[in-house]
């Protein structure tokens, strides 16, 4: 018994502090009521349960329990030595539900004789006669229950009274009953609507009508049902656990109905639905074809693995093999311990789809800091900023406005802030803001700067003008392209011969002076559209030389692209980023290799990091021809060498150097390797 108060106890004194539990604590009472030798410990748990419903601060779901209460405090009352208050609850119970039967489990039949004593002293009938057995009837707007009488009672006083059924005509009647008085109400409802009732295989398919979502099937077929339709369900080959319970769909008008039914992972079913008449239609149980294809998910860098994810569940490790999954759409993610890949991709039924997964580092926006007077209101600003970021192939775009409150310690270039959001995310470029005042303008500087070494780039912006968010994007993505097209010809434009004429050659014809008409017989006029045209292997090119037009062939290779130190315009710390993770992309050649490993040395010098640069520099292998080249490669390895003062370690290396008079160090505008290496070697002599 001291077990029980002890729980009773414990149990008030939380209820008004805690969330209120009622189901559980209703097991409480009946734990108590049936276990305990002093059962009106009880009393307390029930009288709670009930003050809540009344009081509004329990669900209409609750009503069965507040019902079963209200039974237990009248037992309760009664043991206590109160029959009044027996006597009270049984009132209560008769004038919240009139039709409600005691639980004859435990009511004695004294009690039950009382109550339908109290009974017959507080209630009238109602007598509906309806052509339809399965209507509906709502007193005062509830749904209204038959006792053992076959009738309707209801407390004495005026009711509206409302008889319907599905798809069927309502009538109302508004009636005033007295005390044993019993009221018959005619209601000859009519069929207005039709309905059709169908099932399905499997269970769970949404259903839609005339493309409008009505409800998805559920439950288990009937037994009844089962055993009227072996054949049926024979014949359709389906097992009756996975056919659904009927689904009605009401309300159907004369005429035709395009029904769906869709389900992840089955095909989608359409059909028509014919009303010719309005009656209850039965079906055939709908079958939906099973609809998968598959995921091969590989690392697309030798021995680089990772966990992979789809649709946010965790798969597994890299390589996965014939990964089953509903046709449809479905992103892929693979973290890898450089960065994560991700990819949405589409799947029909029975395909096999390969993925090659190659890490991209993430972008991640981790919010703007505000003055302590509070943040100027800038939610388009960064609703248009987070929108771009997302746009930036490069990356893995992602928002977690969590570090907000570490921005101070990224600004410190804090160790630990670091490697939680590398541990998060991979290798990354974070961007946070942080708003200032200057006079009466309020700005926000953003901060830019990678996870692999801190390195902050800073711009200004004014979140007034939305155009300031393409500055922030442009200051994060201006990384110029791996490789361009060229026929070692430079061009420059000619307004007066309305063409571009040709400034340096590297190939005997065309040369120096000679006008470009036109470029796989497409007039040409710019700089910018000789450029554009240029598609390897090869352009036929039509020349005038004075008064001579010739055709002509030249070939059309691809070479690299080299990032500029002098651009102040380029985010290095992007540029690093991106040109870190696909030093080993499979999907480049061997140009766009060795032109992602030549920038991030370039990025490297910008650095400061000269051995690391030097280290990259020397895994380029390029060829010895104008443009970005070997000589390229020659000039800035030379460079770390006079940045670290190796001055003996850079004259052996233009020594060795066996070179391409042709050759060119980082254009071709540039020096030729020649003249940069007398230059060196007559530099070192002097000093």
């Amino acid at each position: 018994m001291k077990r029980f108060t002890v729980i009773v106890l414990i149990l008030l004194g939380f209820l008004n502090v805690l969330a209120f539990d009622y189901v559980s604590t209703f097991k409480q009472g009946e734990d108590i009521f049936f276990n305990s030798d002093n059962q009106v410990n009880a009393i307390p748990v029930f009288e709670r349960i009930v003050q809540s419903y009344e009081l509004g601060e329990l669900p209409e779901d609750a009503y069965p329990i507040y019902m079963k209460s209200l039974e237990y405090l009248c037992l309760l009352y009664l043991k206590k030595g109160d029959p009044q208050g027996s006597k009270n609850m049984l009132i209560k119970i008769i004038k919240v539900n009139p039709a409600h039967k005691l639980n004859r489990s435990i009511f004695p039949k004294k009690l039950r004789n009382l109550y339908s004593s109290l009974k017959k002293g507080l209630v009238g009938y109602i007598d509906v006669k309806c052509p339809e057995s399965d209507f509906i009837c709502k007193v005062d707007g509830k749904d209204a229950e038959k006792d053992e009488t076959g009738k309707i009672p209801v407390l004495a006083g005026k009711h509206s009274v409302e008889i319907t059924k599905p798809n069927f005509s309502t009538i109302t009647r508004e009636i005033e009953i007295k005390i044993g008085q019993v009221v018959t109400i005619d209601a000859p409802i009519v069929r207005i609507k039709a309905s059709a009732t169908i099932l399905t295989s499997p269970i769970g398919v949404k259903v839609y009508l005339d493309g409008v979502y009505i409800g998805e099937t559920k439950d288990t077929a009937p037994l009844d049902y089962v055993k009227r339709h072996v054949d049926t369900i024979q014949e359709l080959g389906i097992t009756p656990s996975e056919l659904s319970d009927y689904f009605v769909i009401n309300n159907l008008d004369k005429g035709e109905h395009t029904l769906e039914l869709k389900k992840d992972c089955f095909q989608t079913l359409k059909a028509i639905l014919t009303i010719d008449e309005l009656k209850d239609y039965h079906y055939k149980p709908f079958v939906l074809e099973r609809s998968v294809g598959y995921l091969n998910i590989e690392s697309g860098v030798f021995g680089l693995n990772g966990d992979v994810f789809v649709d946010g569940r965790r798969v597994g490790n890299l390589p996965i093999s014939k990964l089953e999954v509903c046709s449809g759409n479905h992103t892929v993610k693979v973290a890898f311990p450089s960065g994560f890949f991700i990819k949405t991709v589409s799947v029909k039924k029975d395909q096999i789809v390969k993925v090659n997964a190659v890490p991209k580092p993430s972008l991640l926006y981790v919010g703007t800091k505000p003055l302590k007077s509070g943040m100027v209101s800038f939610n388009s600003f960064e609703d248009a900023l987070i929108s771009s970021f997302k746009k930036i192939k490069i990356f893995n775009p992602s928002t977690n406005t969590d570090y907000l409150s570490s921005v101070d310690n990224l600004l410190k270039g804090d160790v630990n802030t670091i490697k939680k959001i590398t541990d998060d995310y991979g290798q990354s470029l974070v961007v946070f803001g942080v708003e200032k005042r200057i006079r009466l303008r309020r700005l926000i500087d953003f901060y830019i700067l990678n996870t692999d070494f801190f390195k902050l780039e800073k711009i200004t912006v004014n979140p007034a003008n939305l155009q300031d968010v393409d500055k922030v994007i442009n200051f994060i993505k201006k990384i110029p392209p791996l490789t361009e097209n060229t026929a070692f010809i430079t061009v420059i434009n000619n307004p007066e011969l309305n063409h571009p004429v040709v400034v340096q050659s590297y190939n005997d014809f065309p040369a120096i002076g000679d006008v470009i008409l036109e470029v796989n017989g497409k007039e040409v006029s710019t700089e910018k559209e000789f450029y554009s045209l240029l598609t390897p292997p090869s352009v036929k090119l039509k020349v005038k030389r004075g008064k001579e037009i010739k055709d002509i062939d030249v070939k059309v290779t691809k070479a690299p692209v080299q990032i500029r130190q002098n651009l102040n315009s380029i985010s290095y710390n992007s540029a690093y980023l991106y040109y870190k993770s696909n030093i080993n992309n499979p999907d480049f050649d061997d140009v766009e290799v060795n032109s992602a490993k030549l920038n991030l040395g370039v990025c490297y010098l910008r650095f400061g990091m000269f051995e690391n640069a030097f280290d990259i520099f020397s895994s380029v292998n390029l060829p010895d021809t104008p443009g970005i080249s070997a000589g390229t490669i020659l000039y800035l390895k030379g460079v770390c060498y006079q940045e670290i003062g190796l001055w003996s370690d850079l004259q052996m290396l233009y020594k060795q150097y066996n070179y391409n008079p042709d050759a060119t160090v980082i254009n071709s505008h540039g020096f030729k390797v020649k003249d940069l290496i007398d230059f060196t070697q007559a530099y070192l002599k002097a000093h």
